[in-house]
């Protein structure tokens, strides 16, 4: 399966998202594409991730050109991005949640099944989904990192019982950056996945080398239990639109559809 290239399928959408010129590539040369500093005036916010160098040529251009439509209502624009989308990972259209997701489907998996159900993940880490879920009445369960400051694999699987909502990890992991080895991190969910559900954020993998062999889509594609999500937010330089998406289950993204999360008008035509 080719990477889906962002660049030209969303310029010929001509969204406002088009002409970022953000194709699959590594943090080097996504950085080379930089129109830079996003505003002289103002620090980015390294704490946050984000990116100094801010997004790609296009993107303020684009953004400009679509001021003239914010009367217009976001619609077939939301379908075309997602369906492009599915098309370059190769999942069905109903697969691809776009947005944020993290924090709803935190919630959602929460309520889903009444109080106490419990979310594994590595400690210190991102905690986004996890704080949602135990605002409606999950647990956490945090799991150290190992000795070298990466997701403990086999600690994580180890916490996983018949409570187990979801197992969250980050990869590359954040805070440490370090990124799991692409055979042991797909044997690992494929297996957990059989048990929980495995929710695997890799907002900052394509900052790593050989995006293609570590990304965990090809599970997703292949049935698993699996959930990845991906934002534009890091190394594209858009955390100001808030946009990113999921690759989720047929049987969930079934479910979180029909909650409407996956409804154009949570969006705006910048976005």
């Amino acid at each position: 399966m080719t990477p889906i290239d962002r660049r030209q399928c969303l310029a010929s959408l001509g969204l406002a998202l088009g002409g970022l010129g953000i194709g699959r590539l590594p943090g080097a040369q996504a950085a080379a594409l930089s129109a830079g500093p996003a505003n002289d005036g103002e620090l980015a916010r390294l704490s946050l991730n984000e990116n100094p160098l801010g997004p790609a040529p296009g993107v303020i251009p684009a953004l400009q050109r679509e001021l003239a439509n914010v009367c217009r209502y976001t619609g077939d624009e939301f379908d075309a991005l997602a369906g492009a989308i599915a098309t370059g990972e190769g999942v069905s259209r109903e697969q691809v949640i776009l947005g944020e997701i993290l924090e709803p489907l935190g919630t959602h998996l929460s309520l889903r099944g009444g109080l106490g159900g419990e979310f594994i993940y590595s400690d210190p880490g991102y905690t986004a989904l996890i704080d949602a879920a135990v605002a409606v009445g999950g647990r956490a369960v945090p799991v150290p990192l190992n000795a070298r400051l990466e997701n403990d694999l086999p600690a994580l699987a180890a916490r996983v019982n018949e409570r187990t909502r979801a197992l969250y990890l980050v990869n590359p992991h954040n805070p440490t950056g370090i990124v799991a080895g692409a055979n042991e991190l797909k044997n690992f969910a494929r297996t957990v996945s059989r048990r929980a559900l495995v929710i695997v954020d890799e907002a900052y993998l394509e900052f790593a080398d050989h995006f293609a062999e570590r990304t965990l889509t090809e599970l997703v594609r292949g049935g698993d239990n699996v959930i990845v999500f991906r934002t534009f937010a890091k190394v594209y330089g858009l955390a100001g639109l808030e946009i990113g998406y999921g690759l989720v289950p047929p049987a969930i993204a079934r479910v979180l559809i029909a909650q409407g999360l996956n409804n154009p008008h949570l969006f705006n035509r910048l976005r």
